[in-house]
C-alpha cells in the first residue's frame, strides 16, 4: 500500500476511528494521542495487511491495541 492509498483509507475511517476511541478513553487528548499512535503503528507495519478490503478491521484493531 502507498503512502496516497494508506492517507485515502485512514481519512475514510478517521471519524469512525475517533468515535471506537472515545468510547474507550472518554477524554478527546487521549483519542488523538492513540489515534495518532495507531496510524504511526499502522504505517510501520502496512506490509502485515494481507487484504486491502480489511483496512478498516485492521486499523480499528490497532487502535484498540494502542
Amino acid at each position: 500500500m502507498d503512502q496516497n492509498a494508506f492517507v485515502r483509507e485512514l481519512e475514510a475511517y478517521q471519524s469512525m476511528l475517533y468515535r471506537v476511541a472515545y468510547t474507550i478513553l472518554r477524554d478527546d487528548d487521549a483519542c488523538r494521542d492513540a489515534l495518532q499512535d495507531a496510524a504511526l503503528k499502522a504505517w510501520e507495519k502496512r506490509s502485515t495487511l494481507r487484504e486491502p478490503k480489511f483496512f478498516r478491521t485492521w486499523i480499528t484493531r490497532i487502535l484498540i491495541n494502542a
